[in-house]
């Protein structure tokens, strides 16, 4: 076999080779829809969104079908979180074999597709006949017939067969097909009657869509399969599939009702603070309520907030009675300069507990109150403190901490650079790097530094990849002592960088005011599928922390994601 071939042409090897793949394709962990209780027709509540999302399931082989790619051209977000699917507009199964889905989330996602989701399902040795399908509910809401769609270890077409609009197609079909994009490998699919093949391969049908109660459902005959020469132009590489397929994707969610926010959206949350209670809170007229600081924090106000203070930080002598650390989140946004006498004193370095210091240090920028910048500085030299540190002085708004920002951002990323060589990092190192990177760029945006959103969006890339790195390096299974040592340092590390891309995605937003028009001609040209997913969680957190005429340039941006995104934040209100 040539070594230049697609890493996918395994299938060309003998039929034993296959039922290893087959075996491996099944066992291989994947992504699947948590098993839940299904939603009864009766209560099936579509949530409203920005912006459609999807959910895509990807088994062995399933990257190479751009499925990314083709969500951007479609302007979905991707979701990750397999729970409610009423919140999702398309799901996308990509060669994911039906054993992989629970039967009570089968249940579920066949609710979804009847009460008008989409369902996208690409083929591949797990999908179809293949993958178990046969006698399923995914046979069910197919549109087409798969009793004849077994692939075996030939070649469905040697030579290669090549795609071509279908007679009845429907769809916009404004592609290249003269190119020749062509496929090796792919499954039978009969339409059923009420169903339409949009694109042909071959003689075949390799895109068939149909209804299925009120939704809509693709099926996607081809597989990213196949040993193709190299005058051949094999359809995953063709420049149009993401297009298709995301055309493909955006007509199966196309009748998905608009949906609705839930009122209040604290279904099983606990019940808010009355103003009464807290009026006696304050009067120190009654004892704590039960689940005090749970309803506090569910409805944050100002004076919840400040009643919170006074209970993880209360007048020497008493004894706290919840964690400052605990109940940070709720009281950033209430911050004043009036705190920082109280909290100046349990950020000092004699405080022994240092997540209350760290949660004071992150508070007191928040606070903007006199003599922070100093306190601030010194913290953020020990490091204990530091990241709390770097929090509130990006917190603060004093641009005097943008030199010492930067070199600690560039001294970090130093400790784990490969030396004379180009921008390439020691997984381990850059590890250990990643937190105090990544808090010190947080803290360079948020204080408006002209670098500020490119620096993040860069380090946010690299972090990514190197996540990936540690977490694939975590899938090996060792058995001698020296080899769990080495796995435990591995996973060690990778949580380290998983806990630095959290806290970026996090505080991405609101975009600061300093960065508004920074972020938006960024944001216009962004094509990585990794970036445009942090800006969009940033885009999602400013809603009305901007004028929607700053958004206006960002409706033609290059992502589909980021074009939705902001027609919908700055088309008029509801």
């Amino acid at each position: 076999m040539k070594n230049d071939v697609h890493p996918v042409s395994v299938l060309t090897l003998p039929g034993v080779t296959l039922c290893l793949l087959a075996v491996f394709s099944f066992v291989r962990p994947l992504l699947t829809i948590a098993e839940e209780t299904p939603i009864p027709p009766a209560t099936w509540h579509w949530e409203k969104n920005i912006v459609p999302l999807a959910l895509v399931m990807s088994g062995l082989w399933g990257e190479t079908f751009q499925v990314d790619k083709a969500l951007d051209r479609a302007g979905m977000r991707r979701g990750y979180e397999l729970k409610n699917l009423s919140r999702f507009t398309v799901i996308v199964l990509a060669n994911v074999p039906a054993l992989r889905i629970p039967k009570v989330a089968m249940e579920e996602l066949r609710e979804f597709v009847s009460q008008g989701g989409g369902l996208v399902l690409l083929g591949g040795l797990s999908a179809y006949w293949n993958g178990g399908y046969s006698g399923t509910l995914l046979e069910e809401m197919l549109p087409a017939s798969i009793k004849e769609s077994y692939i075996d270890h030939f070649p469905t077409a040697e030579k290669g067969a090549k795609l071509t609009r279908a007679n009845q197609a429907d769809w916009p079909m404004a592609f290249d097909f003269q190119s020749g994009p062509t496929a090796y490998y792919y499954h039978k699919l009969i339409p059923k009657s009420d169903a339409k093949t949009q694109v042909k391969v071959g003689e075949q049908p390799a895109l068939v869509s149909g209804p299925f109660g009120k939704g809509r459902v693709v099926a996607c005959g081809l597989t990213v399969n196949g040993n193709p020469e190299a005058d051949v132009l094999p359809f995953w590489d063709w420049l149009d599939w993401p297009v298709l397929l995301g055309q493909a994707i955006e007509w199966s969610g196309g009748v998905r009702p608009v949906g609705k926010p839930r009122a209040g959206n604290r279904k099983d949350g606990p019940a808010p603070l009355t103003q009464d209670e807290l009026e006696s809170l304050e009067l120190e007229l009654t004892e704590l309520p039960e689940n005090f600081v749970a309803r506090a924090m569910a409805t944050p106000d100002e004076r919840a907030a400040m009643v919170l203070l006074d209970l993880a930080a209360p007048d020497e002598g008493d004894e706290a009675k919840c964690g400052l650390d605990v109940v940070l989140p709720s009281l950033l946004p209430y911050a004043r300069p009036e705190w920082g006498e109280k909290l100046m004193t349990l950020a000092r370095n004699f405080n022994p507990n240092i997540k209350t210091r760290n949660a004071a240090l992150t508070l007191l920028g928040a606070s903007r109150a006199p003599q922070s910048y100093a306190i601030l500085s010194d913290a953020m030299k020990d490091k204990p403190t530091e990241l709390a540190a770097m929090d509130g002085l990006g917190l603060l708004g004093n641009e005097k901490a943008v030199p010492s920002l930067k070199n600690l951002f560039e001294e970090a990323l130093a400790t784990a650079k490969v030396p004379d060589g180009p921008d390439r990092w020691r997984p381990i190192e850059y590890a250990r790097a990643s937190q105090p990177a990544a808090h010190a760029a947080i803290a360079l945006y948020r204080l408006g530094d002209p670098d500020g959103v490119s620096r993040l969006c860069s380090f946010a890339a690299n972090l990514n990849l190197h996540r990936r790195i540690l977490w694939n390096a975590s899938k090996r299974w060792p058995r001698d002592p020296v080899g769990q040592q080495i796995l435990k340092s591995i996973i060690d590390h990778a949580y380290m960088q998983q806990d630095a891309w959290d806290f970026l995605g996090a505080s991405a937003g609101p975009i600061p005011d300093s960065q508004g028009k920074a972020f938006v001609e960024y944001a216009a040209s962004a094509s990585d599928p990794v970036i445009i997913e942090l800006l969009a969680g940033a885009i999602e957190k400013s809603i009305g922390k901007l004028p929607k005429a700053e958004w206006q340039t960002l409706t033609n941006a290059n992502s589909g994601i980021i074009a939705r995104m902001a027609k919908a934040v700055s088309g008029p209100s509801e």
